[in-house]
């Protein structure tokens, strides 16, 4: 069977580069829709040590006091808020971690990452291998 999957791509008009959308599209019967965030942030998951750093996308410089909220899928596919709170001086958030729960029935994390300055971004990631 021949992939007749083509790839497009377009710039942003000025006016939207700076905000964040909600980009849908349409072909035949199909309609699509995906966030985009407007951010100047890089976040950099490790998932064996189940943290994330996040920096600055044009100087990399770490940004502490970067709002974090973590949400966790189990296998039954609840989902429940885990944790949330701020990234450390070096920009680091440990996601995972908490001393009353466990992540061994846990399937995925869906990380909200906040910045006053610097937009949002979400990520998704598997939980950390034990």
């Amino acid at each position: 069977m021949p992939n007749d999957k083509k790839e497009f791509s377009f710039e942003l008009p000025e006016e939207f580069r700076t905000r964040n959308l909600l980009v849908e599209i349409q072909g035949g019967e199909q309609t699509n829709a995906k966030p985009v965030y407007a951010n100047g942030l890089d976040v950099q998951i490790v998932n064996s040590f189940g943290q994330l750093k996040v920096a600055n996308a044009k100087d990399g410089k770490p940004l502490p006091k970067t709002y974090v909220k973590v949400y966790s899928m189990d296998a039954n596919g609840i989902v429940k808020f885990y944790k949330d709170g701020y990234t450390d001086l070096r920009g680091r958030f440990d996601y995972a971690s908490q001393s009353n729960l466990s992540t061994d029935d846990l399937v995925k994390f869906s990380i909200l990452i906040q910045n006053d300055l610097y937009g949002t971004v979400i990520r998704e990631t598997e939980p950390p291998k034990q």
